[in-house]
């Protein structure tokens, strides 16, 4: 839990003084702002977070997925080339649309 103090100018720019929060436990987190100013003066948050984590961008529980992508990947350049072969092979009896679904 971090708080900050927000200035009265509504104009202001303000921020964390450290961004980073170091966390021990994996699981799912909120992040929650409260504005419990008396004025009611609107807070826009603008920038990006990143979340990574000690293995990476991905997470855990997209593990396993990323093994079936890449082996999804693997087989569609393989068609991709036995296509373009097929295409090479013969090129005297293909159509143009042929040329144009290997284009796309």
């Amino acid at each position: 839990q971090r708080s900050i103090e927000v200035p009265a100018d509504a104009d202001a720019e303000f921020g964390l003084n450290d961004p980073i929060f170091e966390i021990s436990v994996t699981g799912e987190y909120v992040l929650l702002l409260g504005n419990c100013d008396d004025y009611g003066i609107d807070i826009f948050s603008v920038g990006s977070m990143e979340w990574k984590s000690v293995n990476g961008y991905l997470p855990g529980e997209m593990f396993g997925l990323m093994f079936f992508y890449v082996a999804l990947v693997i087989i569609y350049i393989i068609m991709v080339l036995w296509y373009y072969c097929g295409m090479r092979l013969y090129q005297d009896a293909a159509i143009p649309i042929q040329k144009f679904i290997l284009a796309t």
